[in-house]
């Protein structure tokens, strides 16, 4: 029966400072992101029993309040539905990229790289000041670390920026984000195991994203997956129809240019991390996710209504 408050002062949001920031300044904040998320991750490894039995008990006393058992299942199932949409929209994913949504999945409701994780993290609920802090906890829960810095290097799925996250600034946030966890998970400090992790995270996002983007939104996903609905095939390829296949509605092109950013970041990591014992694999993921991007790039301004 303590409530706990703390005054962040006159700060501004993840989101404003980005957008007023210069280069340099952009790369300090986004380093200071890593550190830290890092922080938090490292943290709360193996406190999982501490957050059930608190969130047991808000339950048991609310119990009106979204089951959050029901909302990790909806993630998980999330996953295996976007694999699905893109199916019915005619992108078949190939076998790497199937492989790696099944992992995936099943590190979103157990495995050794979990800890406390906000999930749905957007820049305008982190706040800067001395320090970053971030807000909005609806969604928080214990998952696979791999999807807070793979949202991060995704340009925040769901939050379009007019400048999304370069290559250079996800490399400073995984540094610093690799430099405060690779105790907790020294495999981390392999570049190799830490790209793997990226990879599989970022598949996972990009599909749960085209899943919530199809439903509606988070809430209703949640309703899709506990309802049990069938996928509309007719809508399914809307969603995700060629730019060249005009017109499209102001929602259309808000949501399209959303996937298209999360698929293209998936792109480019896999393109720019494609060696070693896995570049076979990443090369097949690197083209999917070009094909999808492609499909969902920018239309010609004569497409617009």
């Amino acid at each position: 029966r303590i409530l706990v408050l703390t005054d962040l002062g006159d700060s501004n949001t993840l989101s404003d400072t980005l957008v007023k920031a210069d280069d340099e300044e952009r790369l300090q904040v986004i380093r200071a992101l890593g550190t830290e998320l890092g922080q938090m991750h490292a943290d709360t490894a193996g406190r999982e029993p501490d957050f059930e039995a608190l969130a047991n008990r808000v339950i048991r006393n609310q119990p009106d309040i979204i089951n959050y058992q029901l909302r990790a299942e909806a993630l998980h199932n999330s996953i295996y539905l976007g694999l699905e949409i893109l199916k019915r929209a005619g992108l078949t994913p190939p076998e790497a990229v199937s492989s790696y949504a099944n992992a995936s999945a099943a590190t979103l409701l157990s495995g050794n790289e979990r800890a406390f994780t906000p999930f749905d993290l957007s820049p305008d609920n982190i706040i800067v000041s001395q320090k970053i802090s971030f807000l909005d906890y609806e969604w928080a829960g214990f998952r696979n670390v791999g999807f807070d810095v793979a949202c991060v290097i995704a340009g925040f799925p769901q939050f379009l920026f007019a400048r999304p996250i370069s290559d250079e600034e996800g490399d400073v946030f995984i540094h610093a984000w690799a430099r405060e966890v690779v105790e907790t998970w020294p495999r981390f400090g392999e570049s190799e195991e830490l790209n793997r992790l990226i990879v599989r995270s970022l598949i996972g996002w990009a599909l749960s994203s085209v899943a919530t983007m199809y439903a509606g939104g988070v809430e209703e996903l949640a309703a899709f997956s506990s309802e049990d609905r069938e996928i509309d095939d007719v809508f399914a390829n809307s969603l995700l129809r060629g730019s060249n296949q005009a017109p499209f509605s102001d929602d259309e092109l808000l949501i399209r240019r959303d996937l298209y950013e999360t698929f293209e970041s998936l792109h480019r990591f896999a393109a720019r991390r494609g060696r070693g014992s896995y570049a076979e694999e990443y090369k097949s993921i690197e083209e999917f996710s070009q094909q999808v991007a492609d499909r969902l790039r920018e239309p010609r301004p004569n497409n617009y209504r």
